[in-house]
């Protein structure tokens, strides 16, 4: 293996990294049985402004209320 192939499956597990992080409030909503408005808020509070860890923060919080 050389080095440019080492660097990008950095990229690419740092990549699926990101993603699984950011999506996990919309699957642990999902696993909670959020009816279907309370899903839509936490994806979009999730995918949308995800980006501000405050919106991130409240997304995972509300998915994992009862």
């Amino acid at each position: 293996m050389n080095m440019n192939t080492v660097v990008f499956i950095k990229y690419i597990l740092a990549i699926v990294l990101i993603a699984a992080v950011v999506l996990a409030p919309a699957y642990l909503a999902q696993q909670t049985k959020k009816n279907k408005t309370d899903m839509t808020r936490i994806r979009i509070g999730s995918w949308l402004l995800g980006w501000s860890v405050i919106a991130w923060v409240w997304a995972l919080f509300e998915s994992t209320k009862k």
